[in-house]
């Protein structure tokens, strides 16, 4: 793309409508590694990284229709953390870039605003980073296919919108209007203050666990945040009253063949019925599993990917002006998360790295975006063995993820925990 504009991708067309000071859009992954981070040689990795992923260094530009990116020529900035989490993307502080690279001890962090991709596409990113880093610093890594280099071509087949690629204009989703049980709790003083709680756990302790419920990790870990939210709710009438419902995340690579380092994530909802007591985690899973396979199949999906882009491509939305769009599209996102969502858990599975790069990293981790919608979510990682869940609030307390941790010790899985506050 260089010397000329991209388009965003479907899904990217969404945050910079709804962005604002209480929901950034602004994620976090991170590498721990087991050495000191040098900073020098960290910019050096930033820089030299550029040609590779063309569609991360690019600004924002606003068209009268649509926003749309171009590539940004100005200098990078890599900086050590000042303990803010997933700030507001600030264009002129950063220099325009919609990502920002920053380092604590022995920690690489990338921030990144979702338009530029999801979790998938930032992992990969980070990934090449880490490795690029790392072989400045004098380590010897092949590469085994498992991670971009600086000296590979970047392909079509990365940067292309793979929702335009995949609609199809037919089986449009209908409209899901049902309310769900909301989280209640005391809101921080900031709006950009948040809670953040680290699980980290070995990653066949928790396959075990949820290989005798006879389910998949995601299902579980789903079923745990049910049974969590439940709890912690319990003397909330409305529990008793709504459905809990779980919007999940479902890396669409991994459904169709796509190679995109964009958006290309759908979101599905898991809702469990109202429960007049606390069902055992055997049930919830039942349950889920009705659910997965009602709204996680292929056609399913394909219906929702639909519904997603035929709203982008109706012409009263085509040829509507790109400011009264925006304050449309705000006003629709927040009305869905407020009425329509519990909770989100996104699982993005296990990253798999070279042989030589391996014993060189602690783990890897996630620090979803947040927005007081949704006040309590939940993301899970795994990677050198471990797997890492990661809980963020944008409320004081903790029931929920109390009692998710103690669920996963009951299970028999041990849990060392971390946070940004002293709970």
């Amino acid at each position: 793309m260089e010397n000329t504009w991209l388009k965003l991708d479907n899904a990217a067309k969404l945050y910079p409508a709804k962005v604002r000071a209480d929901d950034t859009c602004v994620y976090r992954v991170y590498a721990s590694l087991k050495e000191a981070v040098q900073p020098e040689l960290l910019y050096r990795s930033v820089c030299d990284l550029k040609p590779r992923f063309p569609t991360f260094y690019v600004k924002l530009r606003n068209g009268f229709f649509w926003n749309h990116y171009e590539p940004n020529e100005q200098d990078l900035i890599v900086s050590r953390e000042n303990g803010d989490i997933c700030a507001l993307m600030d264009g002129h502080g950063n220099h325009g870039y919609l990502f920002a690279v920053r380092y604590d001890q022995r920690r690489i962090s990338l921030e990144a605003f979702h338009a530029l991709g999801d979790g998938y596409a930032a992992l990969q990113f980070l990934n090449a980073l880490v490795y690029r880093y790392l072989t400045l610093a004098g380590h010897r890594i092949d590469p085994m296919n498992r991670v971009a280099t600086v000296d590979q071509r970047p392909s079509a087949a990365e940067m292309e919108d793979s929702y335009t690629r995949y609609y199809t204009g037919a089986q449009k989703r209908a409209a899901d209007a049902c309310l769900a049980y909301q989280i209640r709790g005391t809101a921080f003083l900031s709006p950009a203050e948040c809670g953040v709680v680290h699980g980290r756990m070995e990653t066949p302790r928790l396959l075990d666990a949820a290989h005798r419920y006879r389910t998949t990790i995601t299902k579980y870990l789903t079923a745990l945040l049910v049974q969590s939210i439940w709890l912690a709710g319990a003397e909330n009438p409305e529990v008793r009253r709504l459905p809990i419902c779980i919007n999940v995340p479902v890396d669409m690579r991994k459904r169709l063949p796509s190679q995109t380092l964009r958006n290309f994530s759908l979101f599905f909802t898991a809702r469990i019925s109202v429960m007049d007591s606390l069902l055992p985690m055997p049930e919830i899973i039942a349950c889920l599993d009705r659910e997965f396979e009602t709204n996680a199949d292929i056609e399913a999906l394909r219906r929702l990917l639909n519904a997603n882009v035929s709203v982008e491509k109706n012409p009263l939305i085509t040829w509507m002006p790109l400011a009264v769009k925006q304050i449309m599209i705000g006003a629709v996102a927040a009305a869905i998360s407020n009425r329509h969502l519990t909770s989100s858990l996104s699982n993005l599975g296990e990253l798999v790295l070279p042989d030589g790069m391996a014993p060189l990293i602690d783990h890897y981790g996630v620090i979803p975006p947040l927005g007081t919608d949704i006040p309590v979510i939940a993301t899970a990682l795994s990677s050198c063995g471990q797997t890492e869940i990661t809980f963020v609030r944008k409320i004081i307390e903790t029931d929920v993820e109390r009692f998710f941790f103690k669920g996963l010790v009951r299970d028999g899985v041990e849990v060392t925990l971390t946070t940004n506050r002293p709970e």
